[in-house]
């Protein structure tokens, strides 16, 4: 709530100041001192009130020495810098692909290649025996989302849950970031063209989650090319999507148009969107069914739209046709329809009222016992919110210092501190600040007493996570031209199952095949003010705001800048509003950062882009032939363009609502964000943006992998046998599952296929990057299969293929689905029990990990193809 509260806040108010300082204090309770200090910082920086100063000053004091403190208990504590991105490491080594990679696809091992038949259509397939965990893939996103639950917690750009310093987007109150790099890679990769429109477009989403992908696809998209956004829209109105492959792209030479090119053609699904009815949902935090553009347009589809359409379309059988005639009849419906006032949609600007709000919901939790890091959401809320240089920014950062000091965080605890005295933290307050500031100097002098190894926290800068791990590695040799797979993955096409990933060797279980960069990613909306918005690291605690918006925030300046040159000034005037309407098209938000992002990549040559585009031959897109090593941002874009929409699949009203969604966002886009002058007078231009729009809506709830990371839980003993797959007592007593903080587009691991017992499975890094590892072995020839969302023992077979039908438009054929039963785990026999209840009662399981693999790998193990064994759910 304080990171809400800083997101909402205008840039340098006493309601920013004093949600960075309400911050600090989280940092202090939590002993995050350099966070606290970071907020301390963020909050004069916010013009913390002087009335209030002396409270920070006594924060930032205390944590001062509580810092000096522990560099005599512990010296080898390493420290960090907020502000700054902070790479993720987990301590273990760098996860690689586990057999040779591709030539020209190195994050994919080379026995993995794409087919296509008319049974599975696109699929991954294996031409070696791969073994449970093989990776064979590391794929980076084109564009990923976080979950609107995860807004206000994670950095919008990067995912990364540094919610103890996020610093938000001056643009919108919807996206914070862990750094001002973050905050800058965002807006320069697709923020600038979403940003306007992302909050709205949460709030009317509804069940259309998924178009929030799409939107920050297409912003992805945009700021790719919109340096020559005419050239692309020629190469993509030219482009032969059924020749894009991935997996033949030279990715160590793919240029940004090749990159987008394997996402413009990622399944659609359109002609079965008359079947679907639900879909996964992110989260909640803006949406309102009140302003959920699906229900809306199921009103509308009623009352006009339906007789509008379907008359025109009845006996048109092309599916571009079709596509045009909506367009058309939508354009003439919206000019007069007043969209705006029925989906309550506002530009994005900062209330320190809304801040204020967040800030006493943060107070009220900071006041209760164990609710101390809970409230710092809620400051960061009031930082994002509140107007820059207000009070109410400045005692935000300061309620941030106070927490920053409570959790013993020191050095955040002053930045928070210098937050909100830049924040024109009030005069009448500031002995608070001061005397809290004092108190952290000095805790920090005790704590530096003694000499240490430890560096002190670059504030503004984007703090690399690193895991204490070696660097995970491909496990077998990468492609030439992919280097960031291994050689015996490779992308393969049949009439069957279409496009799919196989391996040429066998792959055993471990093996790690792709290391993937998104190509776009977005926080979940429940991470917004707790992760930086552009490298997702957690640094709630020195999170800093766009001033652009009330959504995001960033960990540093550095995160900030980047943010806003690779996508966020494409996306910020629209980001809130985007979350806020959403509802049932998830993918539409990534969809805005996907566009954004490539339009930040081609601003400089748009035209060149709109031709290379309308050129493009999108059946000769192949992101596994790409070199890249050299490879541009054309071919970048390129790979993520071709990712299939499924357009031809969808039914008339289904491509309706979507292009109903898209043609919201694209006059948003046109009237709050940087893509209004450069489309204006600029037809081309303007159509390329919507078309990218309305491929990206439908490109991204396909392809978008959800970006998780593990999080301790607490469960009722009622509940505790659904999280113990193994039916035996733990002596554990923390519990952990998986909770997803963003969302990303890669265009490689996209080319897998789906089943209901998948044989790799992803490991999301902390660079933000993702790591593809077998997970049961796979033999030479055999396609790779990743799991979609609904292959777990939570779904009956006819609920799970239903599901599957309509968010995917396929049937699975997997021995699950034919055999019409539960995902189930098989039944251990006494030997293996014994086996697997040593490894769970261990402490340092990981230790164990090497031991569970070689076990997995044993000759002669089973895998049943229609069940899980314990060993795999373990892993």
């Amino acid at each position: 709530h304080y990171n809400e509260s800083i997101a909402y806040s205008e840039p340098g108010s006493e309601a920013r100041a004093l949600a960075y300082g309400n911050r600090s204090a989280v940092c202090l309770k939590f002993g995050l001192y350099e966070e606290c200090l970071e907020n301390i910082r963020l909050a004069r920086a916010s013009k913390y009130p002087v009335r209030l100063a002396y409270k920070l000053k006594k924060r930032e004091q205390h944590v001062k020495r509580c810092i000096v403190k522990d560099a005599g208990v512990f010296p080898d504590k390493v420290k960090h810098t907020p502000g700054k991105y902070r790479p993720r490491d987990s301590g273990h080594p760098a996860l690689q692909l586990s057999y040779e990679a591709h030539a020209n696809v190195p994050q994919l091992v080379k026995c993995v290649e794409l087919r296509q038949n008319k049974e599975y259509g696109r699929h991954l397939v294996t031409t070696q025996n791969l073994k449970a965990g093989d990776v064979f893939l590391i794929e980076m996103p084109y564009a990923n989302l976080l979950c609107d639950t995860e807004r206000y917690k994670r950095c919008a750009f990067c995912q990364n849950e540094d919610t103890f310093t996020l610093i938000p987007c001056e643009g919108c109150t919807v996206a914070m970031y862990c750094s001002k790099e973050c905050m800058d890679k965002a807006h320069k990769q697709y923020h600038r063209y979403e940003c306007g429109v992302l909050r709205d477009c949460w709030r009317i989403v509804g069940l259309l989650l998924k178009g929030m992908v799409g939107l920050r696809t297409v912003a992805t998209a945009f700021a790719s090319f919109d340096q020559d956004l005419e050239g692309w829209n020629d190469h993509l109105n030219t482009l032969d999507e059924t020749n894009v492959n991935a997996f033949r792209m030279d990715w160590n030479n793919a240029t940004v148009s090749d990159i987008y090119d394997t996402v413009q053609l990622l399944a659609t699904n359109q002609k079965r969107r008359d079947k679907l009815n639900t879909a996964l949902s992110m989260s909640e935090r803006f949406q309102d069914d009140a302003w959920d553009v699906g229900n809306l347009f199921d009103q509308l589809w009623e009352e006009s739209l339906k007789q509008r359409i379907i008359e025109p379309t009845k006996d048109q059988q092309d599916k571009e046709k079709i596509a045009e005639i909506i367009k058309r009849e939508i354009d003439e419906f919206l000019r007069t329809f007043p969209f705006h006032d029925r989906l309550k949609l506002q530009p994005d600007t900062k209330d320190n009222a809304n801040a204020v709000a967040a800030r006493n919901r943060g107070n009220e939790l900071f006041a209760t016992e164990g609710e101390c890091l809970k409230s710092l959401q809620h400051y960061n809320e009031s930082i994002a919110c509140s107007e820059p240089g207000s009070e109410t920014r400045a005692l935000a950062y300061g309620n941030r210092s106070a927490v920053c000091l409570r959790l013993d965080m020191y050095e955040e605890c002053l930045e928070t501190i210098r937050l909100a005295r830049a924040s024109n933290y009030p005069a009448r307050l500031a002995d608070k600040l001061n005397k809290r500031e004092q108190h952290v100097k000095r805790r920090i002098e005790e704590m530096y007493a003694e000499p240490c190894d430890g560096k002190p926290i670059e504030f503004g800068k984007h703090r690399p996570r690193y895991m204490v791990h070696p660097e995970l590695k491909l496990s077998y040799e990468a492609h030439a031209n992919v280097p960031q797979l291994v050689k015996c993955v490779e992308l393969r096409q049949n009439s069957e199952v279409g496009r799919h990933l196989v391996t040429t060797q066998k792959l055993k279980v471990g093996d790690v095949l792709l290391i993937e960069k998104p190509y776009a990613s977005m926080l979940n909306d429940q991470e917004r003010y707790k992760r930086c918005d552009f490298c997702k690291n957690e640094d709630r605690f020195t999170l800093i705001p766009c001033e652009g918006c009330t959504v995001t925030m960033y960990c540093s300046k550095e995160c900030m800048d980047k943010a806003h040159k690779q996508y966020h000034r494409y996306e910020c005037g629209v980001l809130r509003d985007c979350w806020r309407m959403i509802g049932s098209l998830p993918g539409g938000i990534m969809g805005l950062r996907t566009v954004a992002t490539a339009f930040a990549s081609f601003e400089q040559d748009l035209e060149g882009w709109i031709d290379h585009l309308n050129t493009l031959d999108e059946a000769k897109v192949n992101a596994f032939t790409v070199d890249w090593n050299e490879i541009t941002d054309s071919d970048m874009y390129d790979t993520v363009h071709v990712l299939a929409t499924n357009q031809k699949r969808r039914s008339c009203k289904d491509l309706a609502m979507l292009i109903f969604f898209a043609s919201i966002v694209h006059r948003l886009l046109l009237e709050r964000t940087e893509l209004g002058t450069l489309c204006e007078s600029n037809p081309a231009r303007s159509k390329l943006l919507f078309d990218l729009l309305l491929r990206h809506v439908q490109t991204s709830p396909i392809n978008k992998k959800q970006v998780s990371h593990m999080k301790c839980c607490e469960i009722d003993q009622e509940d505790e046998y659904e999280f113990n797959n193994f039916g035996y007592d733990s002596d554990d007593e923390d519990i952990f599952e998986e909770r997803t903080h963003a969302i990303a587009v890669y265009p490689l691991f996209s080319m897998a296929n789906h089943s209901c017992i998948p044989n790799v499975a992803p490991i999301h890094l902390l660079d933000g990057r993702c790591a593809f590892v077998v997970s049961r072995p796979i033999a030479a020839g055999e396609q790779l299969f990743d799991v979609y969302g609904f292959g777990t023992t939570e779904f009956d077979s006819s609920l799970r293929l239903l599901c599957l039908e309509q968010c995917y438009y396929f049937k699975c054929r997997c021995a699950v689905c034919e055999s019409c039963s539960y995902v189930s785990v098989r039944n251990m026999n006494q030997e293996e029990e014994k086996f697997l209840r040593a490894m769970s009662n261990s402490v340092q399981m990981r230790n164990h990990l090497p031991k569970l693999i070689e076990h997995m790998n044993e000759v002669g193990r089973c895998y049943p193809k229609h069940q899980y064994t314990a060993a795999e759910v373990m892993l």
